[in-house]
């Protein structure tokens, strides 16, 4: 691994982000380190019953992870790490 660290690539699943993925690959391999995919979905507001919110946050969760699975499918990167993160993107 590189002294700089891994490299951070957000995605939103926006057409934009996604396209970042080959460049990151490239230079993350060229650096010698590993990309990091991170996701941020937003939690649900303070007035929201418990259970909803616990249910809500489940489902973003697993959205999110399988999103990121799916973003690595095809990508030559050995070392990837999916972070999927609730708070306020």
């Amino acid at each position: 691994m590189n002294e700089h660290g891994p490299i951070l690539v957000p995605l939103d699943g926006s057409e934009l982000a996604e396209g970042a993925l080959s460049i990151a690959t490239e230079v993350a391999r060229a650096e010698r380190t590993h990309l990091v995919l991170v996701s941020v979905w937003e939690e649900p507001g303070s007035g929201t019953p418990a259970a909803i919110s616990t249910a809500m946050e489940a489902r973003a969760s697993d959205h999110f992870e399988t999103y990121l699975q799916v973003c690595r499918v095809g990508l030559t990167q050995p070392e990837m790490r999916p972070i999927v993160v609730g708070g306020d993107p």
